[in-house]
């Protein structure tokens, strides 16, 4: 299918003049070519554009105008896909015409936006004239009411005064009416006027982000139809990946969709073109690092003269600056990226999409796919009173998750985000699906107790006791995992008592303090657990008192 169609001059020459740059300056035929395919890179994309040319024996050159301006000059390459005889492309070159005329649907917005100048202009001289009409009439009310009934002027009669106030009263309406009518003008005016500016500047703005223009040189022997295909790295172009990460518990699924947000601002249309990501970035470096000597040395004084200091720390400043100006220029990178070392891979879109060139995105689908899991919720009430969903599951795609963006949904509710890292096929993947509200969560402080003993070794005891009650509000089996802990010692005189729980009915990690208790919850159940300790130190001591 034809996409965003771009302009081809095809100029020949015969093959007995004998310099190529003499065909540069022969007109040409116009021509169309296409987008029919890109791969879109994290920080790129690769683009590949398809035409039909006539060819005839000899030297012909070909020209492909109002490309992208963010063409990668040294990317650029041709091919030819079909060709009645032998051709061949002997050259091809990039540059960008920043200096080109203005197209003719720039110069007629032009032209309409001075039109209603001329008009707003004749509208302010219509107000002009009415004001003046409005002073007049003000001014001749003025002097009729000052020398009305004087003896030095004749008295008008009061048909002549009558008629006298009504002519200066219908000058003064209607000078306020056309005020009015006037300011409604200039308001549609000023609406149209905004509107042209707007298409302007994105005519304009298209203008410059297509100053590019390609020159191929092609050499064939017999006459026909040649199918070409030009391909280009394009820079203001990148994708991420988002995911879809929707539970069941009660059928002990969750299904993952793989999207792709895609977006591109290179001035060209992507209209229905064949779409592949990569993860693969294009401007990473492909040479394998070298190692450098480590020398070591005795280290010596250096004396710095003062004069030859400040010339170091200028320069030295000077260097900070050039890197901070070379770091502020950098193209900002695209907020999911694939770390190094992970290898890359391609997948292409399951159907053939339209990505235009705006500041929006543009969302994919890639994959779907559920997948049995093992589904529980983890409770720290010592942090919050919240309970978290958690899911344990084999990753089932068919290409890797990379790090990015999720939304999470509970029986197709949505409860939150999250972010999921590197997980290869095959591999674990262990989520944090979001505040589990069926399962709910009370924490209260029991007894809080200081005491003190010994006549020579004196003490004292910190007492603490928490109570946390959990119950599943689910209408079936639920397995929940409680979490608390005690505090450690890490000074042989301060001594930790664990009262409760006992330690057989828990898993505790000795070296942090925290223990699990993993429990199967019936449709339902509601549970309490103690958690009990004491901390004995030396009564002249102060201790942290944050547990």
């Amino acid at each position: 299918m034809k996409v965003s169609r771009i302009a081809v001059r095809v100029a020949c020459v015969c093959p007995l003049i004998g310099a190529i740059s003499a065909a540069y300056s022969l007109s040409a035929a116009p021509a169309e070519s296409s987008i029919d395919a890109v791969t879109v890179y994290p920080d790129a994309a690769w683009v590949s554009r398809v035409m039909d040319v006539e060819v005839v024996p000899g030297l012909q050159t070909v020209e492909m105008e109002r490309l992208s301006s963010a063409i990668q000059d040294a990317s650029l390459q041709a091919e030819v896909l079909a060709a009645p005889g032998l051709t061949l492309i002997r050259d091809i070159r990039f540059e960008r015409e920043t200096d080109r005329p203005e197209s003719d649907a720039v110069n007629e917005l032009r032209d309409q936006i001075r039109g209603i100048q001329e008009q707003v202009q004749a509208l302010d001289e219509e107000a002009a004239l009415m004001r003046r009409q409005m002073s007049y009439a003000e001014e001749m009310a003025k002097s009729f009411s000052s020398g009305y009934g004087t003896r030095e002027t004749r008295v008008p009669t009061m048909e002549e005064a009558r008629a006298t106030w009504t002519y200066l009263h219908e000058t003064a309406v209607a000078a306020q009416d056309g005020m009015r009518k006037i300011d409604e003008k200039r308001r549609l005016l000023k609406e149209e006027t905004m509107e042209l500016e707007k298409r302007l500047n994105e005519l304009l703005d298209a203008d410059r982000q297509l100053q590019g223009k390609a020159t191929l040189t092609l050499e064939t022997d017999t006459e026909g139809l040649a199918k070409l295909r030009v391909r280009y790295l394009v820079s203001r172009a990148w994708w991420k990946p988002l995911y879809e990460v929707r539970s069941y518990p009660e059928k002990a699924e969750v299904e993952i969709a793989y999207l792709a947000e895609i977006q591109q601002v290179s001035g060209e249309e992507w209209k229905d073109v064949e779409l592949t990501l990569s993860t693969s970035r294009s401007v990473r470096s492909g040479d394998v690092p070298e190692l450098q000597p480590i020398r070591l040395n005795k280290l010596e004084p250096i004396d710095y003269a003062p004069r030859a200091m400040k010339a170091t720390l200028s320069r030295n400043y000077a260097a900070m600056e050039d890197s901070a100006m070379i770091a502020q220029s950098a193209p900002m990178a695209p907020e999911a990226t694939v770390e190094q070392g992970f290898s890359s891979f391609e997948i292409k879109a399951p159907h053939r999409v339209s990505i235009l060139s705006v500041n929006q995105s543009t969302r994919t689908p890639l994959q779907r796919r559920t997948a049995k899991a093992d589904l529980w919720t983890e409770v720290v009430a010592s942090i919050t009173q919240d309970a978290y969903l958690r899911a344990s599951l084999i990753q089932n795609l068919d290409m890797p998750i990379i790090p990015g963006r999720g939304l999470l949904f509970v029986d197709d509710k949505l409860v939150g985000q999250t972010s999921l890292g590197r997980v290869l096929p095959g591999e674990e993947i262990k989520l944090s699906l979001g505040v589990d509200e069926a399962v709910m969560v009370t924490r209260k402080d029991g007894r809080s107790k200081e005491s003190q003993s010994g006549l020579i070794d004196k003490t004292t005891t910190q007492m603490r006791q928490y109570m946390t009650t959990i119950k599943n509000a689910r209408r079936f089996d639920h397995r929940i995992l409680f979490k608390d802990q005690f505090p450690i010692s890490e000074n042989e005189k301060i001594v930790v008592r664990r009262l409760a729980p006992s330690e057989k009915d828990v898993v505790l990690d000795a070296t942090t303090g925290i223990f699990e208790i993993n429990r199967v919850f019936t449709a339902g159940q509601e549970q309490s657990y103690e958690t009990r300790f004491e901390v004995v130190y030396p009564r002249d001591w102060e201790i942290p008192m944050s547990f």
